[in-house]
């Protein structure tokens, strides 16, 4: 059975995959148990497993302000590291549909945005920094999948106040399909992709008929030095 580190396991998309990914072994890596900003902590603590997906985020700060708490960035920077030295082949990272601006998009385009384009805000823009990031980290030998989360319950219901989170709702059974077969698909060493999950959009697919994957061309990132 597959061993998988999630960082931020008690938060909402967290608690639905360690109750749902019922395939793997899951070690939650969250406070107070585990800084991840501690980086000798985290990589004893990521040794051992077959993929790390990266959730943690610190959000407590002024609105404004929250996404660009400097905890953010050093924990994003800490897991590809973290991953690398510690051998877990396969990394997934938390990004947002607010990575691209798909305000007023109709929603049959939602699916079919590319990996580029201008955030819409600072949580937008921090989360694209973790996308950059995993691009040059799979130059250095991971699997790295960037997933576009669109807005997630915990109740599982469509959000029915505001437009914008009903088009880009997702389930938990999509979320769950999803992230199984990311993580049960062959490693890729120095591989990049990226996933939007959005559900009941018309989906451009990848061989596994659930979600479309952005391949940035096929992309395989060259051997860093």
């Amino acid at each position: 059975m597959k061993r998988i580190a999630i960082t931020g396991s008690r938060g909402v998309i967290g608690s639905i995959l360690v109750e749902g990914l019922t395939d793997f072994t899951i070690t939650g890596l969250d406070l107070p148990e585990t800084d991840i900003c501690d980086y000798p902590v985290l990589l004893e603590r990521l040794r051992g497993h077959d993929a790390l997906i990266h959730l943690a985020w610190v959000s407590e700060s002024a609105p404004q302000m929250k996404a660009l708490h400097h905890d953010n960035f050093t924990m994003i920077q800490q897991v590809y590291r973290g991953a690398v030295d510690a051998g877990v082949g396969r990394v997934i990272m938390a990004s947002s549909v607010h990575a691209a601006d798909v305000r007023g998009l109709d929603p049959a385009t939602v699916s079919r945005l590319s990996e580029t384009g201008t955030p819409n805000g600072a949580y937008g823009a921090a989360k694209q920094f973790g996308e950059s990031l995993g691009r040059y980290y799979a130059g250095k030998g991971l699997d790295v999948t960037c997933v576009r989360f669109g807005a997630v319950n915990q109740q599982d219901t469509m959000p029915t106040q505001n437009e914008f989170e009903r088009v880009v709702w997702l389930r938990h059974v999509d979320l769950l399909r999803l992230m199984s077969d990311l993580l049960t698909a062959p490693v890729a060493p120095g591989s990049f992709q990226m996933a939007i999950a959005v559900s009941g959009q018309p989906l451009v697919t990848d061989q596994q008929g659930s979600f479309p994957l952005f391949d940035t061309d096929a992309e395989r990132a060259p051997a860093l030095a």
